[in-house]
């Protein structure tokens, strides 16, 4: 087709050049031998003559525009090689992947030449699913690729929510894999596990020598950044080991942080919880941070819906609190909204008198425990009821009574009680 449709280009060129320009002189000269001798006189075969030839001319033009149209009518007609755009080939894509294959090549290479592995099932296995023959190859790179963006699961590694603190995305495997952290490759990632790298790194009971797993770590962190140079994407920021431990500690005192002195307790719980909420999401914390137990109950935020994860509560949240952004939130931020959910339940349900006087006697204590003259050990609990019922009206009683169902759950959900309803 393709050579057929470049000798009817070729024909059409040497129609327009030299075919053309001939019939058309052809065509003159005829049109000129019937013009008459003299003038107003013409013989009646000459004007025969004369009318053939201009219509011999114009059956030639017409049969040539009809064989050889114009490009563009060809290219309609023939749609095999119409003028269809190619995109450009992406050689900096198939380079990355043939070093991809290369890296497998050579990683099997590696195993392989250790005695204890030769026969290993699982690596076997692990180089079965990711073939480096020229069809296969895109597949291995595109699963590798998943395998090492997929998130590290829970608890599996101490270092996740710094990460996510300093970088404002998940922990992933690839972090794992640079952190040389083979328990949570192995709890994280399928295709790590298949691989058995918790067997191959222990340092214990593995078949590898220290040297051995340090060069193995090397191949993982070597084929990890060839796999996201083959998929044109940035592989994730690893913070150092000194920007971990910094955010590790900046959590902690965030965490241990109180209400400002003067400051209502509950209020102000509720306010150390967006705070946390903001550090950890990189959003400022807004100047009406008093109206974010309003903000919770305008959206019918519930203890119940943050425990299920409902995305439409985050939906509604982050539509009326654009501070917050658009990324999911995470078990941290759930758990941050469970708490200020608590807080505000309470500080709505408590009669305000009756608040006064607990918040009065927080303080009280707080100071008490910084100048060392009470401590949580010395506490009496029977005592402290008394003190703050003491100036309590009947009719607050009364009314704390009637919301004791919405504050039991509200102090199970800030740990204060077992959440089955055990002992606290």
């Amino acid at each position: 087709m393709i050579r057929f449709a470049f000798s009817l280009d070729s024909f059409r060129s040497v129609w327009r050049r030299s075919i053309g320009p001939l019939f058309k002189a052809v065509s003159h000269l005829f049109f000129t031998l019937g013009l008459p001798k003299k003038k107003n006189k013409c013989h009646p075969r000459l004007a025969v003559k004369r009318a053939g030839a201009f219509f011999f001319a114009l059956v030639i033009v017409k049969a040539g525009s009809v064989l050889f149209p114009p490009a563009p009518t060809l290219c309609d007609r023939f749609p095999g090689f119409s003028k269809t755009h190619i995109p450009m080939k992406d050689v900096g894509r198939l380079r990355a992947e043939r070093a991809v294959k290369q890296s497998l090549d050579d990683l099997h290479e590696s195993l392989l030449s250790v005695a204890a592995l030769k026969s290993d099932a699982k690596v076997a296995a692990f180089f079965a699913e990711l073939p480096t023959d020229e069809p296969g190859l895109g597949k291995s790179v595109d699963r590798l690729f998943a395998a090492l963006s997929l998130p590290l699961q829970k608890g599996s590694a101490k270092y996740a929510k710094a990460v996510h603190s300093i970088t404002n995305a998940q922990a992933c495997v690839y972090h794992a894999i640079a952190y040389r952290d083979h328990a949570a490759c192995n709890a994280s990632c399928p295709l790590f596990e298949t691989f058995g790298i918790a067997e191959k790194m222990d340092d214990k009971d593995g078949p590898l020598a220290a040297e051995e797993r340090a060069i193995l770590w090397s191949c993982l962190d070597e084929l990890a950044t060839l796999v996201f140079r083959a998929r044109r994407a940035d592989p994730p920021p690893v913070p150092t080991a000194d920007a971990i431990a910094a955010d590790i500690q900046r959590r902690k005192a965030t965490k241990a942080r109180g209400p400002e002195p003067g400051e209502p307790v509950l209020a102000g719980g509720a306010q150390g919880c967006l705070r946390s909420l903001c550090e950890r999401r990189g959003a400022s914390v807004p100047a009406d941070a008093d109206e974010w137990p309003a903000a919770l109950a305008a959206v019918d935020a519930t203890a119940e819906r943050c425990r299920a994860r409902d995305a439409a509560l985050a939906r509604a949240l982050q539509a009326r609190c654009a501070f917050l952004g658009d990324a999911p939130f995470t078990e941290e931020d759930w758990e941050d909204l469970e708490k200020s959910v608590a807080l505000a339940t309470m500080q709505r349900a408590i009669p305000s008198d009756m608040l006064n006087n607990i918040e009065a006697y927080a303080h009280k204590l707080m100071a008490g425990m910084q100048d060392g003259t009470a401590s949580l050990e010395t506490l009496d609990i029977e005592q402290i009821g008394k003190q703050v019922l003491a100036g309590t009206s009947e009719a607050d009683l009364n009314a704390f009574a009637s919301q004791i169902d919405k504050i039991m759950p509200a102090l199970g959900a800030m740990g204060a009680v077992a959440p089955q309803g055990g002992k606290p």
